[in-house]
């Protein structure tokens, strides 16, 4: 036996008959010879682009195994090719929008029946970039805070040297202007 992965795209407008478009699909697999195996994985997604007019969609991923060519010599069904069969099929199939149809013997494991219903790692991997960003942005702002508060500190010692400094001026200069004033006072006087 060969197995077989099976992903395909059901658009979010025909959700509400997901089970019968699973019934139909399974159909065609069994129909055509092969054997569904009772793992699946169903997954809701935002499309990256818009696939007859949808753009959101239910990704369904089963397994399925098929005769070897051995096996089909056997049974007489040599000549057979079930995956092309399998593949015209669901070509006709409106309801699935996408289908691939792959071997499974290098792919890894199908969760247990899991139903998933959220973001695709691409959305998580955006979001964890906006929040190492956003933390980034508030460490800067904290950083940008402190400076400002060294400046302000550094310009209050500045001011606190500068002010006996001032004074002193003041003082100078209040001390000439009163000796100029006894100098004028006394001039008038002594006329």
């Amino acid at each position: 036996m060969i197995e077989y992965e099976l992903f395909y795209l059901v658009g979010e407008s025909r959700e509400h008959d997901l089970d019968k478009i699973k019934k139909e699909v399974d159909e065609v697999v069994s129909k055509e010879g092969g054997k569904i195996l009772e793992v699946e994985v169903v997954t809701r997604r935002k499309m990256s682009y818009e696939i007859k007019r949808e753009s959101r969609g239910v990704y369904i991923t089963k397994r399925f195994e098929i005769l070897d060519k051995d096996e089909r010599e056997e049974q007489g069904l040599a000549n057979k090719d079930i995956v092309s069969d399998i593949n015209i099929k669901l070509l006709q199939n409106r309801d699935v929008l996408r289908f691939l149809i792959t071997r499974a013997d290098q792919l890894p494991a199908l969760g247990i029946g899991i139903e998933k219903d959220d973001k695709s790692e691409r959305e998580k991997q955006v979001l964890k970039k906006e929040e190492v960003k956003k933390e980034e942005k508030v460490a800067q702002i904290k950083e940008d805070d402190k400076i400002e508060k060294e400046k302000a500190k550094k310009k209050s010692i500045a001011n606190k040297e500068e002010k006996p400094f001032k004074e002193k001026k003041k003082r100078e200069k209040r001390e000439k202007v009163e000796e100029d004033i006894d100098e004028k006072l006394n001039e008038i006087l002594n006329i």
